[in-house]
């Protein structure tokens, strides 16, 4: 394949697009993957655009098209491929090692489902194993996912992940995604009490091993965030200092068992504890009524989206986002309008109900907290 001029491109995505469907899959892949139980191999992630790859048909004849990559582990490599490809047709794909060299993989189509419009996702598995570090950079090991993950929990929430170190800040986000969790990095105590200012979180994590002060924890602890925060350490005169507020855990845990302490502790809290969404409106008394009304319309809302995401019920769903996003800012709710936007970014990315799960319960989740200040009557 040495020449590619004849590779016709079905894919059809600009990088901005190719990139944000990408995330939406690696977001929703505990969902929605029916292959990842079945899958032997640590999974890398590997996104190039425009890698060819020639397909014999099992009925006879030959295709060649250009595709987009995914992830791969040494037995085979998940592809983006604007049609479908029938299970057992041979795949001949050239790609491009770590040093920039091109080789030529062989595998079969084990697995083609439909992702967005007329993509599809495909599965190759290779005729033989291939050594996966000539493809992926020792460096980029933090895009594994962790021992265990297939029975990490689904943890539903919004995290802020502060971490000074790089590697380590990208391999948590990564791990925490897996685990059902919209993450937010943060390089310094600084940016994360930025991000914390503009942006509802319900968990703060922070590893105080990378070079965040206690000074910092305490400032974050005292005047920005109230939830939830779990630090963690290895150092026990640093664990002595922080913040009794703090959930404390040991740096070596697994993201798994990190995930799993945190869910216990957002389980552990009502949705009475978590704090309420205030309208901007009700200065005005005349305002009041008109948003109670509204609040009541917003949680029938979420709970027809609830229901309809029981039966995969796309057109229901997005009636609702839709409705949501267009009235809420006139309430005095912009955090509204901003998670049902967020939702239907994810529900036309992904193509399916499955791959913003973590986007509508956000929404369900802050359509519960609505609510007028103590003291606003009609």
């Amino acid at each position: 394949m040495s020449s590619h001029q004849h590779f016709r491109d079905t894919v059809k995505l600009t990088s901005f697009q190719r990139e944000g469907l990408l995330q939406r899959l690696d977001g929703a892949s505990k969902v929605a993957s029916s292959g990842a139980k079945n899958r032997k191999g640590v999974r890398f992630s590997y996104q190039r655009e425009n890698v060819p790859m020639l397909v014999v048909h099992p009925g006879g004849g030959v295709g060649r098209f250009l595709v987009c990559t995914r992830n791969i582990s040494e037995g085979g490599m998940s592809i983006l491929h604007g049609g479908f490809l029938h299970v057992g047709a041979e795949a001949h794909l050239s790609v491009t090692d770590v040093d920039g060299h091109e080789q030529h993989l062989v595998g079969v189509v084990a697995q083609c489902r439909i992702v967005h419009g007329t993509l599809h996702e495909i599965g190759v598995q290779f005729r033989e194993r291939i050594d996966v570090t000539r493809f992926v950079d020792d460096r980029h090991h933090d895009l594994e996912l962790p021992e265990g993950a297939e029975n990490a929990p689904v943890v539903d929430g919004d995290l802020l992940l502060l971490d000074m170190r790089s590697a380590t800040r990208k391999t948590r986000a990564h791990q925490l995604r897996h685990c059902g969790l919209t993450v937010v990095e943060a390089a310094s105590a600084g940016e994360a009490k930025d991000l914390l200012k503009t942006q509802p979180f319900d968990v703060v994590l922070i590893d105080c091993d990378s070079g965040i002060a206690v000074s910092d924890v305490k400032a974050l602890r005292d005047g920005v965030f109230e939830g939830l925060m779990v630090t963690l350490t290895e150092k026990n005169e640093l664990a002595r200092i922080l913040p009794s507020t703090c959930v404390r855990l040991e740096t070596e845990l697994s993201v798994p068992a990190i995930a799993s302490r945190i869910a216990v502790y957002l389980s552990s809290r009502s949705s009475d504890g978590m704090e309420p969404i205030l309208s901007e409106l009700t200065n005005d008394p005349g305002m009041v009524s008109l948003v109670q009304g509204y609040i009541h319309d917003v949680k029938r809302s979420c709970e027809q989206i609830t229901s309809a995401m029981a039966e995969s019920d796309m057109q229901t769903i997005r009636g609702r986002c839709q409705a949501i996003r267009t009235t809420a800012g006139g309430y005095g709710f912009p955090m509204l309008t901003r998670a049902a936007g967020d939702a239907l970014n994810a529900l036309d990315a992904t193509g399916a109900v499955e791959g913003a799960i973590t986007e509508l319960k956000r929404l369900i989740s802050f359509g519960g907290r609505l609510a007028v200040r103590d003291g606003d009557n009609a």
